[in-house]
């Protein structure tokens, strides 16, 4: 599949095992979803959050999800919303 190879390019392997186990329309915090990923695949202790959110951004857009950011009380959530749940809540 020619945008899994795409997520592949422009992330990592592990990044994509890792995030398929993320579910859509839940929201996480951003730097708690960072640490784990980070305490799973420590040899990628030295990305960044901000490359982690992107590298989120990057999957959400390639698998057809909408990526929704919010902060509450000085956190920042994320939410994989799929497109159709995002009109039927709206």
């Amino acid at each position: 599949n020619l945008n899994t190879r795409k997520l592949m390019d422009n992330t990592s392997p592990e990044f994509m095992s890792f995030v398929e186990t993320v579910l859509q329309n839940i929201k996480y915090e951003k730097n708690d979803i960072y640490c784990k990923f980070i305490s799973y695949y420590p040899d990628f202790g030295h990305i960044k959050q901000r490359t982690f959110t992107q590298w989120l951004k990057i999957y959400s857009d390639k698998k057809g999800y909408v990526f929704e950011t919010n902060k509450s009380n000085g956190k920042d959530y994320f939410t994989f919303k799929s497109q159709n749940m995002n009109s039927l809540f709206d």
